[in-house]
């Protein structure tokens, strides 16, 4: 299976609200086509874009405890 290098996300932060996203560490995060973070996006309508992710950014971390716990 290709490893994805691009993750995109269309998120909508309802007014009176402020949100963040949590995301992977090691790849270039833009929010609306600029460089940005991701941690107390205020209300509004944001195109937020990952490139460049490490292998395996993705995997869930309680499977690899799960398996070093069967050894």
């Amino acid at each position: 299976m290709p490893t994805r290098t691009i993750f995109r996300l269309s998120l909508t932060v309802p007014r009176g609200t402020c949100a963040e996203v949590v995301l992977p560490e090691g790849g270039c995060v833009s929010v609306n086509g600029e460089p940005g973070g991701v941690k107390e996006l205020k209300a509004g309508s944001y195109e937020i874009e990952v490139r460049g992710l490490p292998p395996g950014a993705w995997d869930d971390p309680t499977l690899a405890s799960v398996a070093v716990e069967k050894e």
